[in-house]
């Protein structure tokens, strides 16, 4: 009977439209984060309609030239706030479709913008009481995986490091 439940649980997970109203439930950190496109893997890329679902447009791969909001983080993936974006170096500007669109983290890029060189940390859980597991004075670039609340879930570009 699980067995079924479930089955049936991600046949109707299975349209962009439902997908996206089963993560409505998922959702947390519904702050705005400000964050840069930082793939390093593609020539382009890939916007989707829905978290892991059918691209709807791609964006070319320069990194650090688009910058962009996102919101409401679900399983790795955030939905971009803003309804249209520009590449800071030819001033083209791409237009999100009204349905909205959606970028995987490891494809975007935040700076800890640390201009006083203070020691910054990175916690187990979003707490400062927290286990520290990470701390550093240079100014990084980092990857936004998750948010709760004001904290964001980084993880270091060389993937050694993640914490809040």
């Amino acid at each position: 009977m699980k067995t079924m439940i479930w089955a049936l649980m991600l046949l109707l997970c299975q349209t962009p439209a439902l997908a996206a109203e089963h993560a409505d439930a998922a959702r947390i950190g519904k702050q705005p984060l400000p964050v840069y496109l930082m793939d390093q893997t593609a020539q382009a890329t890939n916007i989707r309609s829905a978290p892991s679902w059918q691209i709807i447009q791609q964006l070319a791969s320069q990194n650090g030239d688009y910058m962009l909001t996102v919101t409401e983080p679900v399983n790795g993936w955030w939905r971009i706030a803003d309804h249209v974006i520009e590449d800071a170096s030819s001033g083209k500007r791409v237009t999100i479709p009204p349905s909205g669109g959606w970028l995987h983290y490891s494809v975007l890029g935040l700076g800890s913008r640390n201009y006083g060189g203070e020691e910054l940390t990175l916690y187990a859980e979003p707490s400062a009481q927290a286990k520290a597991v990470f701390s550093f004075r240079d100014e990084r670039s980092l990857r936004p995986m998750d948010a709760q609340g004001k904290w964001v879930k980084v993880m270091t570009m060389d993937g050694r490091h993640r914490g809040w």
